[in-house]
């Protein structure tokens, strides 16, 4: 199955802010949350994190879940951000997705 693409900035096929998702084993569920989370924070819809389903073929994210069977997604904050607020979404993200999981 092809990826769904939504592409926010047509001169360079970015996607903006998006979490990338294989769609096995709840993950839809756990995604949903993290994105939720970030989005609160976030007044610019321009800015906000969408979903997007199947990482492309040969991705770390993809193979991982399609041959392990384990949770696997892709987090990618937008390069128009400075590199401090990109780090501290990485930070909250990496957080929420560990407390969703019990090990904080």
């Amino acid at each position: 199955m092809k990826a769904l693409t939504i592409i926010k900035n047509k001169s360079t096929n970015s996607v903006g802010q998006t979490l990338i998702y294989y769609p096995a084993n709840g993950a839809k569920s756990t995604v949903e949350y993290i994105v939720n989370s970030l989005n609160k924070d976030i007044n610019s819809s321009i800015q906000k994190f969408t979903l997007l389903r199947y990482p492309v073929k040969g991705s770390l994210a993809r193979s991982s879940a399609e041959y392990l069977g384990v949770n696997s997604f892709i987090f990618e904050t937008s390069m128009k951000q400075t590199l401090s607020t990109r780090v501290k979404l990485q930070e909250k993200a990496a957080t929420t997705l560990l407390s969703q999981l019990g090990m904080l």
